[in-house]
């Protein structure tokens, strides 16, 4: 939050106020980044991606900080339905029973990242991200993301994210960010 000098108590009042109606939605007060909060709360551990639609872009955003070699495992973008079978131990009967992008199969991709990479901490990413491939019941925007750890503990959110294609996309790098945190922290993420 920018401010002069002068409006400092205003911006207080400000912070205050949000930090009172909005708890479980508020991640920084002091512009602290949502990438640099995940790499500090990453260290000690083993971190395993499975992406999607989000091609990668998780994996790029944990990567992009200095110090990332010290906790990122690995990340398999498994595009195809083969991929996620051969890459991560998806079971292709779940594929075809439930559809890739499914609350299902998100489990159990990160189930696998967990395995794959010897991980202790993992986080999957499978959607639509369009601008075709939609349905009725699964709309261009409907991404499945699992967070999880080894003892089961996990957060799973399947929202429908609003978007182009591009939107879609790194607007689902930014909830595994957020999922990821809140799971680190030990934290239930807002609905």
């Amino acid at each position: 939050m920018r401010y002069r000098d002068h409006a400092a108590e205003t911006a207080e009042a400000v912070r205050a106020g949000l930090h009172e109606r909005h708890p479980r939605h508020l991640f920084s007060l002091d512009g602290e980044t949502i990438d640099s909060q995940v790499a500090a709360l990453l260290r000690g551990h083993r971190l395993g991606l499975a992406e999607s639609c989000s091609g990668g872009l998780l994996a790029a955003r944990i990567t992009n900080l200095p110090g990332a070699s010290a906790y990122m495992a690995g990340s398999v973008v498994s595009y195809s339905n083969e991929a996620k079978a051969d890459l991560l131990g998806v079971d292709p009967t779940l594929i075809e029973a439930k559809g890739a992008v499914s609350p299902e199969v998100a489990e159990q991709m990160a189930r696998g990242a967990l395995e794959r990479f010897g991980a202790d901490v993992a986080v999957s990413i499978t959607g639509i991200a369009g601008p075709d491939g939609g349905t009725e019941e699964k709309p261009v925007g409907y991404v499945c993301f699992h967070a999880r750890l080894p003892d089961g503990t996990s957060l799973a959110r399947d929202p429908v994210i609003p978007g182009g294609r591009a939107d879609i996309r790194e607007r689902s790098a930014l909830v595994g960010m957020h999922l990821l945190r809140l799971l680190l922290r030990g934290e239930e993420a807002p609905q």
